[in-house]
């Protein structure tokens, strides 16, 4: 229980640095790496979900908020599975997943415009 909750304010506290004025980063890379000491083969799945929609959108936000919004899914399919603690970790991949999303708002907003650039290889 100490690490869900350690890895939840891990997150928040990239999301939202007081001496930032609580303007931090999206929490993708930070998230992963709680989930990978929390539920590595959950985390496993978010990577492979982020990597498959990347390189079939070529979007970085779209395989960002995928990989959010599947990764409670796989938590709870894990946990029924029994390869998980219980539901405690849904619940904090949940809210993780809210986080990312929120987080994520501007970019949606320039996916709806058109103006959301695609990463480009050299």
């Amino acid at each position: 229980m100490y690490g869900i909750v350690g890895a939840f304010f891990c997150v928040m506290g990239h999301v939202f640095p007081v001496w930032l004025r609580l303007k931090g980063g999206k929490g993708v890379a930070t998230s992963a790496g709680a989930l990978f000491g929390l539920m590595p083969l959950a985390a496993l799945i978010g990577v492979a979900i982020w990597v498959l929609t990347f390189e079939v959108t070529r979007y970085v936000s779209v395989a960002s908020v995928t990989a959010a919004v599947v990764l409670p899914l796989a938590v709870l399919g894990l946990a029924y599975a029994g390869h998980t603690n219980g539901l405690e970790l849904f619940y904090v991949s949940l809210c993780l997943a809210v986080v990312v999303v929120f987080r994520h708002r501007s970019n949606l907003s320039r996916l709806v415009q058109g103006t959301e650039p695609r990463f480009k290889r050299r």
